[in-house]
């Protein structure tokens, strides 16, 4: 059974890099960033304890409203 992606969010806290968080239905989260300029295209799979609380609240600041209520039950189980 495929999980569903809820959606996916671009924090972008880091200028010109990557930094987007993709959110499943199953309640994982994908993180997908760039380290610098020459190092590129990184994948980590994370829980909600492994985000910080600032990086949570820019999360769901960032996030569309439509999907507020299910992203903050992921980040705040």
């Amino acid at each position: 059974m495929e999980d569903k992606i809820i959606c996916s969010i671009n924090s972008m806290k880091k200028g010109m890099l990557d930094n987007d968080y993709t959110f499943y239905e199953s309640g994982k989260i994908k993180h997908l960033y760039d380290k610098s300029q020459w190092n590129l295209n990184h994948e980590e799979w994370l829980t909600e304890n492994e985000i910080s609380e600032n990086e949570k609240e820019r999360l769901i600041i960032d996030c569309p409203e439509e999907f507020k209520d299910r992203i903050k039950k992921i980040l705040y189980p």
